[in-house]
């Protein structure tokens, strides 16, 4: 590890390397380190016969390896036991011998990664890349514990460029309100988790009872009362845990765009960023959810019981005992056929949002490709240039493939001809390891999930699938696929989804006093209202004055402000 060292000890460093290469100016301190812009036969001489006492120098950008001699590194990422000892790594081993570039992982505990890193941070004990560990890079590089990549991206990106342009959103998500790009994102652009407020549909119930799958909010009532007549439980949820299985994100969709969670709670219509609450619909929803809970139709322990007890309604021995929950997934509500020998799951249909009153009938965007602040070079780095072009690399699909699947013929191979992928597409490779025997195969061949990577969809859902055999509709992946494209896709209003912003010290300081505190209140409130603890007449008044005494003008005005900085024209 490196002492912490100042942003201009680093410009001073790049200044003397860069004279030091003779190479032209363009492109910034850091990028020129050593960079592949030299030109003439001097550069042609250094490439081709390095000394023993001057900087390693670059290649092209594309052209492996990046250095002519070994450049070493230090980077910090969290332990993974799934994995193994970093340093140990096939395929660290494999990319080291690909790009010169030799890295000591420094690991640190993956349950306790911000405290560990915010200790770094603090006593400037700095590697030259943090990854994976939930830096705050809009804090920490306006201070200078981060550099700007812009130049870096410009000068040497190859891939980063090209993961801009197939991203919606990017750079623009990731650009702090300076101009400045800190961090690069992690690619995951996991199909299934762009739609995670779901329910679950009792299908055998369904057919016993003669009951068509409902699609308005009138025929899901229907449904709901004669489970109820029938002496069933309806509909159940859980009070506390993650927010797809609460009670009433999955329905308010009915009425309006809804998404719930810390710092949700916001949508856009037309670039204005509103908050939930006042939207008349939140009121009209809250009161027709309020009517279930009154007449049985969900049953009142939805509202505070665990997911651990809502999983034992669709787990009792005898069956289960619920006909609609919501959840991200059905092993959140009913066994999965790994541990249900009755296969009991498969008797859960994915339930479409409902279409209210009004026509409305929303699936909310809940994910999305780019995942923030997942890298950052640190003001440490001695060679800033070859760090970049080391991150810029892992985006290639060869490297993608081995970090996240393993070493050919061990790990994976590619489809046979003719062969279709998850989504139906010509598949790009057939995985040989699953989760319950990768002990056995060797996980510590690859890096998968940890390691920046484009992972995009066509990527994710590129596996091989043989949708011929009927079992496939029932593998976790191809049925999450299925109901996401049928079910919920359909239903997007991507356009109204806030995205991730970047805000100021300033801004980030009074939101972290409000943003709880919001929270706090709409949890508290919503669950009072659909229990009967306040009511949606009498008590409205006073819940809105709360939300203002709290701050929800600059909750949604501080972010209007960064919204219109980072996407207005």
């Amino acid at each position: 590890m490196k002492k912490y060292l100042t942003i201009i000890g680093v410009l001073a460093l790049s200044a003397a390397v860069f004279a030091g290469c003779n190479e032209p100016a363009g492109g910034g301190a850091e990028a020129t380190t050593g960079g592949a812009a030299a030109t003439g036969d001097a550069a042609d001489t250094a490439a081709a016969t390095p000394t023993d006492d001057g900087p390693a120098v670059m290649s092209a950008p594309g052209v492996f390896p990046i250095v002519d001699r070994p450049v070493h590194m230090d980077i910090v990422m969290p332990d993974v036991p799934y994995i193994g000892v970093l340093n140990d790594n096939a395929f660290a081993a494999w990319y080291e011998e690909k790009t010169g570039v030799v890295m000591n992982f420094i690991e640190v505990p993956s349950d306790h990664v911000t405290e560990r890193v915010n200790l770094m941070l603090a006593a400037g004990d700095l590697p030259d890349i943090f990854m994976n560990t939930v830096v705050d890079a809009d804090l920490n590089g306006p201070r200078g514990i981060f550099i700007p990549l812009n130049d870096l991206i410009d000068s040497y990106g190859l891939e980063t460029p090209r993961i801009f342009s197939e991203n919606d959103g990017l750079p623009g998500m990731i650009t702090h309100v300076d101009g400045n790009i800190y961090a690069l994102p992690n690619i995951n652009d996991c199909f299934h988790c762009r739609r995670t407020f779901r329910a679950w549909i009792n299908t055998d119930w369904l057919d016993e009872f003669n009951l068509d799958m409902p699609q308005t909010t009138d025929e899901f009532e229907h449904v709901l009362r004669t489970w109820r007549d029938a002496g069933r439980i309806p509909m159940s949820a859980a009070g506390t845990g993650g927010p797809q299985q609460l009670a009433w994100p999955f329905l308010l969709n009915s009425f309006m765009y809804f998404h719930q969670g810390l710092n949700q709670y916001m949508y856009l219509d037309n670039g204005t960023v509103n908050f939930a609450a006042f939207n008349p619909e939140f009121r009209e929803g809250l009161r027709w959810i309020r009517h279930l809970v009154e007449d049985g139709l969900i049953e009142p322990m939805a509202l505070t019981q665990t997911g651990d007890q809502l999983l034992q309604l669709g787990a009792d021995p005898s069956g289960p005992q619920v006909g609609i929950a919501p959840s991200f997934v059905w092993w959140q509500m009913v066994p999965g056929d790994d541990v249900s020998p009755d296969l009991r799951s498969r008797s859960f249909e994915a339930l479409s949002p409902l279409q209210g009153p009004r026509g409305v009938r929303i699936s909310p965007l809940t994910h999305r490709a780019a995942m923030r602040d997942f890298v950052v070079i640190t003001s440490a780095a001695e060679r800033p240039d070859v760090a970049f072009r080391w991150l810029d690399g892992l985006y290639s699909l060869e490297v993608t493939m081995r970090s996240q699947l393993g070493e050919p013929e061990i790990g994976w191979t590619e489809a046979p001809a003719g062969s279709v992928g998850i989504n139906g597409l010509p598949a790009l490779y057939t995985q040989l390891w699953f989760e319950s025997d990768a002990d056995a195969l060797g996980a510590n061949t690859r890096m998968d999930n940890i390691m920046l990577a484009d992972r995009s969809s066509p990527f994710r859902l590129g596996e091989m699938a043989d949708w011929d055999d009927p079992e496939t509709m029932f593998a976790q992946e191809p049925r999450l696929f299925r109901i996401t494209n049928e079910f919920y896709e359909p239903f997007a209003h991507d356009y109204m989804s806030v995205p991730p912003l970047a805000f100021s010290e300033a801004e980030q300081d009074a939101l972290g006093l409000i943003n709880p505190q919001i929270h706090d209140h709409m949890m508290e409130s919503i669950t009072l209202f659909l229990s009967g603890g306040l009511c949606l007449d009498n008590d409205w008044d006073g819940f809105i004055a709360t939300l203002y005494s709290i701050g929800v003008e600059d909750y949604v005005g501080i972010r209007q402000i960064a919204f219109d900085r980072q996407f207005g024209n």
